[in-house]
């Protein structure tokens, strides 16, 4: 079976400026993949090239195995849901969602039976008749999807659809399109720039920075195995800390800080990296739990807390640990060792495990 999409050595110009460079990529059928990063990254001009509303400046974009890089969007078998769902306002939900298909020139007993079917997976049951300032956000979601996918297309492309939600709908609208996506089993293209919504929804996260791919994996593999610093930085929050390579022993490595913090790091072939080259290591938050004593002084550091802030299961703590170096931990807020204040001396510490060694 051929990839869903597959696009190769895809590139987008805009005068001197590169918005899209040199992206390769595939998508398998029925995946959710998520293009997450910073605005300006590039990753809505891809969704762009993807559905045809812009063309590329070189590489080509295949649908199927067919490739559709100069074809118009309305021959592509890709709808997309926008940002600010473009709902006719003028029209009711059942006229909205069956638009499509009478542009398709589709019969009426077909349209309503299609309309039907996809009301009631979109749970729409009761509102046919309303007009889209009639709706809540969510509902308003709900008839954009439902129009999207009405036509069976073989490609769902999302731009931020979501961001119009306030947190709690969000949240729950993120779980119904992910429940939705795996029941019909549709090869959807999601456009985000909330880190929790591409975790959250994805099979695989693209994180993209100045129109490239930085980093392509599972989002679990992506969130705890960052390659590069923009990655560890940009998906969730990082203590990023500059080390030198100290020594290296049977698949460890041993690293030092400017302010003499010892770091042990469990690194697979070790042993070609060499002594004393410079280096930065990740550390997430939630990694560190806080100690009464310092577990053989590695990878353990002391310091006075800074600020605590309450946020509500976790308690987040900014530790100064002198030498200019601060510390960014998450605790339960359960936790009784996490009893401190402002201005408190604290000890935290880590496992080996769970420092990335990043620039290598």
């Amino acid at each position: 079976m051929s990839d869903a999409i597959e696009l190769v050595g895809l590139t987008k110009r805009f005068g001197d400026v590169v918005a899209v460079d040199d992206v390769s990529l595939s998508v398998e059928p029925g995946e959710l993949l998520t293009l997450l990063g910073p605005s300006g990254c590039g990753k809505t001009t891809l969704l762009r090239l993807l559905s045809g509303f812009e063309q590329p400046t070189s590489g080509s974009i295949r649908v199927g195995g067919v490739d559709v890089t100069s074809q118009p969007p309305h021959r592509r078998d890709i709808n997309q849901v926008f940002q600010s769902y473009a709902l006719f306002p003028h029209l009711s939900v059942r006229d909205n969602i069956a638009f499509g298909l009478k542009m398709r020139r589709c019969g009426a007993p077909e349209i309503a039976r299609r309309v039907a079917a996809v009301i009631e997976l979109v749970s729409l049951e009761g509102l046919e008749g309303r007009l889209a300032h009639e709706l809540s956000g969510g509902q308003r979601q709900r008839v954009a999807l439902a129009r999207a996918i009405v036509p069976e297309p073989r490609v769902l492309l999302l731009d931020e659809p979501l961001s119009a939600l306030d947190a709690k709908l969000r949240r729950e609208m993120q779980v119904e399109l992910r429940r939705l996506q795996k029941k019909i089993g549709l090869t959807t293209i999601l456009v985000t720039h909330d880190q929790e919504e591409a975790l959250a929804m994805s099979d695989r996260v693209a994180v993209m920075t100045a129109g490239r791919i930085e980093q392509l994996g599972a989002g679990e593999a992506v969130y705890h195995q960052p390659r590069t610093r923009f990655v560890a930085d940009f998906l969730g929050e990082s203590n990023l800390i500059e080390v030198r390579v100290v020594s290296v022993s049977d698949g460890e490595i041993s690293l030092e800080s400017e302010g003499g913090w010892r770091i042990a790091a469990v690194l697979g072939g070790a042993g070609s990296v060499r002594l004393g080259i410079a280096c930065t290591v990740s550390i997430r938050p939630e990694k560190f739990r806080i100690v009464r004593e310092p577990p053989g002084g590695v990878n353990s550091i002391s310091g006075r807390v800074e600020e605590k802030t309450f946020l509500g299961a976790m308690l987040r703590l900014v530790v100064d640990a002198g030498s200019g170096r601060r510390l960014t931990i998450l605790v339960p807020e359960s936790d009784q060792t996490a009893a401190f204040s402002v201005g408190d001396a604290i000890l935290c510490a880590c496992d080996r495990r769970d420092v990335v060694v990043l620039d290598l």
